[in-house]
């Protein structure tokens, strides 16, 4: 599942639970502003019901999801592990508390794959870096990146002779297809493959991956259609290219975080099942975490000994578990 999925049904949890709140703030009593009965002896104009308080807006507005997305955009990539990352989950943890729900959270440990450089060039066109996103986990470049002839293969069919030592173009506008044309250019020892992406605009549609396999060593790149378009067109001119994918590498640390809204009795029921294990490696760019600044050891510790399951009797409002 995608991140952003995951970060948006979270913050609709939180939102649901706010409206009783906001529903009982919307309560008048049984009097009005401005209008006092004849029991009143408080100052003229003072209801005769409950205190009047201003209505609350709507968590599920218009206006206040938009806030909730332009915020969450206009923080850089929220990969798994960063400070980015936490800092985004934090926000979440906070709507959470503010809605009365008891935090947990837990942690984990995963192969770290966090980009640090992306470029291609060909002989006579740079791409947009904002045209561009990296296959996670394909595989890295030497800093100086790559260079090599590139062949166009727009529908993912190509020769393996062709393919030797060569950058591949593959396009989904063509049905290329992105997992077999990688496999073919592997057996085939091409040096990268850049696969052109039907999204919105020049974005490249991203993807969801894996990490549970570490690290390739084969640089995959993701290009929006119109750079990709003239990349493809250079291909077929008899360009040659340079490619740039280099990451941080090793172990990252990353969190799952929810809420539990407490039912209304306070009756218990044995668990069904025991939760599962929580070492499972996820993909760098899915998932939720938990902390406000780098976690230390002792805070690791405590939260790996937490369940990640809601307590029994309890429902339960989570940002979501890592694919």
């Amino acid at each position: 599942m995608r991140r952003t999925n995951r970060i948006a049904a979270a913050l609709v949890a939180a939102a649901l639970a706010v409206l009783p709140a906001a529903a009982a703030a919307h309560g008048h009593g049984h009097g009005s502003p401005g209008h006092g009965s004849g029991h009143d002896h408080g100052h003229p104009g003072h209801p005769s019901g409950p205190p009047w308080h201003q209505p609350q807006p709507d968590p599920l507005s218009a206006d206040a999801l938009m806030a909730t997305i332009d915020q969450y955009g206009s923080a850089p990539d929220h990969y798994s592990g960063t400070p980015a990352d936490w800092s985004e989950l934090n926000v979440i943890a906070q709507q959470f508390q503010a809605a009365g729900l008891q935090l947990g959270s837990i942690a984990y440990k995963f192969p770290r794959f966090e980009p640090t450089e992306v470029a291609l060039s060909t002989d006579s066109h740079d791409v947009a870096p904002t045209a561009l996103a990296p296959l996670l986990y394909s595989g890295t470049t030497g800093p100086s990146g790559i260079e090599a002839p590139l062949l166009a293969a727009a529908n993912g069919t190509f020769a393996p002779a062709d393919a030797a030592g060569k950058i591949v173009v593959v396009s989904q506008l063509s049905k290329g297809a992105l997992a077999p044309s990688i496999t073919a250019a592997i057996g085939a020892g091409a040096k990268g493959l850049v696969f052109v992406t039907n999204g919105v605009g020049d974005l490249p549609r991203k993807e969801d991956v894996n990490s549970r396999k570490g690290t390739g060593n084969f640089p995959v790149l993701l290009i929006g259609k119109k750079s990709g378009a003239t990349v493809l067109a250079d291909a077929q001119a008899g360009q040659s290219a340079d490619l740039t994918l280099q990451a941080k590498l090793g172990t990252a640390t990353d969190f799952d975080v929810w809420g539990v809204l407490p039912a209304a009795t306070g009756r218990r029921r044995p668990p069904a099942s025991s939760p599962p294990p929580r070492s499972v490696a996820a993909a760098s760019r899915s998932c939720s975490g938990w902390p406000s600044t780098t976690p230390s050891s002792r805070a690791r510790s405590d939260r790996r000994r937490s369940s990640s399951s809601p307590r029994p009797g309890t429902k339960s409002a989570s940002s979501g578990s890592r694919r």
